[in-house]
């Protein structure tokens, strides 16, 4: 069959956001025989991949009905607005058909072999209607130079319309102005020759500048470009030839990456990179006004991104390499302080070996300006996840600051675990915090988060905190030391999951020069594996401790320490009495504090009390003895006739017969006592106790007060109700409660109580204020407000009365 159309192309189709099926009326043989093209806008675009993005169904008889559909896409949404689908003829330039001697001479593989070529010409129509063309007319070369010669130039036509490669116009890029020059003898022959050779072709005379002759310029008139070639129109008499080719700098756009360091007015508007600090000392600031760095050392070493500028009024600040640098003019440079500014933008390496002590490049003197300059700046000091070996203590003095609020530091890393700080071995201190002594409030607010301090040696102190409110310490990893952390004069502090290990004492907390009331609170900590004591809390006046484990500090590891703890609690100067002193422990795990040694280890929790009346609140703890162990597993001692109340409840107390115990022993109770005659009034509730032989007898045993003196409180009644109603839930020897008003009301015994020693707890169901405000034998008064102090009735009230026998 014959093929009439001559058109091997259909669309562009425009895009709807519809539109899923696109047709074409040329003839192929099969589906692989189109290409098709999706743009956006005016862009160049992309073939499709048959199959995977589009698919072709073709129509059944290819010579009465050529062409078919196209499908695009297979899934997903249609042909967007802004794109466009063109459809093209893709058939191989290949001649299949094979024609034998003695052969078959069907007329339709001459028809298909004849179509095959016609298609073909008809795809090559198509394409070269898209060329750029001369005109038929036209006799111009289209010839162009090799790649060499074309390089760094634009496409152009001569004066006789031949294609040529220029130099870039003003309008497209900078200038590229050349010196040419010729002598006579070398270049050409005086008196002779009548042309010399450009080094390239310059297209007009104008791109020549003047055109002198032994000092003396040319009329225009009198020479001519020919190519590349300048010809004159007599012999050349002089002996030296020169001129000034190319164009001047452009008004607009440079070309692509004809602009660099010395073409730039760098001024402010402008920062000039440099890979190091050192290198951007060799930067005069006069000329580059602002420099970042790459990294401090090394382009890429972390030390990146810190910004400087030039300050012109400055002539006498030191470099200090980090908060300014002195440029090779010596100017000052200042940095810019921009967002959060780490420790490696300082200039320290951070290349130690993890917990390897002495390793690793020395960074205290770049870490102590780093600090010195954030504790005056008000900032966070960050040390990027890396291990900084220190030969000398790093110390943030602020002990000068007498205002609140004012700026101070406070320090991160990336975790105990990523960034650690490691001191090298002998007397030198870690980490000193100095306050103010005469203004704590001043220095108050400090956090310190997110690093390990270590040392290999266990000598001196890793962190000092000296004049402090609300500090804060989190996520810490502190061991090797003398002493871990040393508080003193720590008004209020927070610690959340600080983790001390491997000292001799883990915390060593003390009131030396203020009289002010202090807490101290733990949440998830760890204070294990020291050598002689976790905890010693010297005149603490709350001390809270939630979560976590005090555990395994002994002296499996070695040394001379005696005795053995694993947290103390002592109080014994009464500047303690600003409400009575307290320690607070709840569902802590406590285990193997001690020796292995019979008396050596003194008890899992010492409380000590010599000054002032206090309580000791230990709950859903659990207590566990191994191969090293205390005396005791709570030791209780007082002295001088305060009364004590201690709460025990819901505590767990074993001595497992495996793990190295070498038994029950009743010179070993679990509760002990250093005193015999001061008062201590205490509940023991729900606690269990493992060994009868070391458990508490409150008849009476060794180290045990007399039963009068160490009272077992237990429930004689309770009782849950509505607030609003009266109404009782549960309840034991209550007969029935009397509501008086909101928020006031009279719970009844069935029994009554003996009146003396008796105790009263009492929970709410929601954020409030429960209080009883008489209690007899017969019964309890009751009042519940709100946290507003409105007297308000809640759901469920729980009233809890401890103490006295039923009579």
């Amino acid at each position: 069959m014959t093929i009439t159309s001559a058109v091997r192309k259909a669309g562009p189709f425009n895009g709807n956001n519809v539109a899923t099926s696109f047709p074409f009326s040329f003839k192929v043989f099969d589906k692989t025989n189109i290409g098709v093209v999706r743009a956006q806008g005016l862009g160049i675009g992309q073939f499709l991949v048959l199959d995977s993005d589009y698919s072709v169904a073709l129509n059944a008889d290819q010579n009465n009905s050529p062409g078919g559909t196209v499908t695009y896409p297979i899934s997903g949404m249609p042909l967007p607005a802004g794109y466009s689908l063109t459809i093209l003829g893709a058939l191989p330039y290949t001649q299949p058909t094979d024609i034998t001697n003695s052969g078959g001479f069907y007329p339709t593989v001459i028809e298909d072999a004849l179509d095959r070529a016609e298609i073909q010409i008809q795809q090559l129509a198509e394409i070269g209607s898209r060329t750029l063309q001369f005109p038929p007319a036209d006799s111009a070369s289209p010839l162009l130079g090799a790649a060499s010669d074309r390089a760094g130039t634009a496409l152009g036509f001569d004066a006789n319309g031949n294609a040529i490669a220029i130099p870039l116009p003003t309008s497209i890029g900078a200038g590229d102005l050349k010196n040419e020059s010729w002598t006579a003898g070398i270049d050409y022959v005086q008196n002779t020759s009548t042309t010399v050779a450009l080094s390239r072709a310059y297209t007009s005379k104008a791109n020549l500048g003047s055109v002198v002759m032994d000092g003396v310029g040319q009329d225009p008139n009198t020479y001519s470009l020919v190519g590349a070639q300048l010809q004159f129109n007599a012999p050349i008499p002089a002996g030296r030839v020169w001129c000034v080719g190319g164009t001047t700098l452009s008004l607009n756009t440079p070309a692509s990456g004809s602009v660099g360091d010395n073409e730039l007015a760098w001024g402010e508007i402008i920062a000039r990179y440099a890979n190091s600090m050192a290198e951007a000392r060799t930067l005069p600031a006069a000329k580059y006004r602002r420099v970042k760095l790459s990294g401090y050392y090394a382009a890429g070493d972390g030390g990146g991104r810190a910004e400087y500028r030039y300050d012109p009024t400055d002539a006498t600040t030191a470099d200090d390499g980090f908060s300014c640098y002195i440029a090779s003019d010596g100017g000052r440079m200042k940095l810019i302080p921009a967002g959060r500014i780490s420790a490696k933008q300082a200039g320290c390496k951070g290349d130690a070996t993890y917990s390897v002590c002495g390793t690793g490049t020395d960074d205290t003197a770049r870490a102590q300006i780093y600090l010195s300059w954030c504790n005056a700046h008000a900032r966070v000091a960050y040390f990027p996840g890396s291990a900084y070996r220190f030969s000398n203590a790093l110390n943030i003095d602020n002990s000068g600051q007498t205002t609140f609020p004012q700026g101070r530091i406070s320090i991160e890393g990336d975790g105990p675990q990523n960034t650690s700080f490691q001191w090298d071995n002998g007397s030198v201190g870690g980490l000193s915090v100095n306050g103010s002594v005469t203004s704590i409030a001043a220095t108050s607010m400090q956090a310190f988060r997110g690093f390990s301090v270590i040392k290999g040696d266990g000598n001196a102190t890793g962190m000092y905190m000296q004049s402090h409110a609300h500090l804060t310490l989190e996520n810490l990893w502190v061991l090797g030391w003398s002493t871990g952390i040393d508080y003193e004069d720590v008004q209020e502090s927070l610690q959340i999951n600080v983790n001390a290990q491997y000292n001799v004492i883990g915390l060593h907390a003390q009131r030396l020069s203020f009289s002010l009331p202090n807490a101290l609170s733990f949440y998830n900590c760890t204070y294990g594996n020291n050598k002689q004591a976790g905890i010693d809390a010297i005149n603490v006046n709350t001390f809270t401790y939630v979560g976590g484990s005090i555990e395994s500090n002994n002296d499996l590891g070695g040394g001379p320490y005696t005795p053995i703890w694993g947290c103390r609690l002592i109080t014994n100067s009464s500047a303690v009495d600003e409400g009575t002193a307290c320690g607070t422990f709840i569902g802590v795990y406590f285990e193997r504090n001690g020796s292995a040694t019979v008396g050596k280890g003194i008890a899992d929790l010492w409380y000590a009390n010599y000054a002032t009346s206090s309580t000791l609140v230990v709950k859903g703890c659990t207590f566990n003895r191994g191969t090293t162990f205390s005396t005791n597993q709570i030791f209780i001692d007082t002295s001088g006739g305060f009364p004590q109340k201690v709460v025990l409840e819901g505590n767990g107390h074993s001595a497992p017969p495996v793990g190295g115990y070498p038994g029950a022993s009743s010179s070993r109770p679990y509760l002990g006592f250093g005193s015999t005659t001061d008062p201590v009034q205490l509940v023991d509730l729900g606690n269990y106790y493992q060994s009868s032989v070391e458990a508490p007898n409150y008849s009476g045993s060794v180290n045990m007060p007399p039963s009068p003196i160490v009272q077992a409180a237990h429930p004689v009644a309770w009782v849950t109700f509505n607030g609003s109603t009266g109404v009782i839930t549960n309840s034991f020897n209550v007969s029935s409660v009397t509501r008086n008003g909101a928020g006031l009301y009279t719970v009844n015994f069935a029994r009554q109580v003996s009146a003396a020693n008796l105790a009263v707890n009492i929970t709410l169901n929601a954020s409030g204020f429960p209080a009883y405000n008489s209690l007899s034998a017969s019964g309890v008064g009751v009042q519940t407000q709100n946290p507003s102090g409105a007297n308000t009735d809640f759901t469920n009230i729980t009233a809890v009365v401890y103490g006295g026998n039923l009579t």
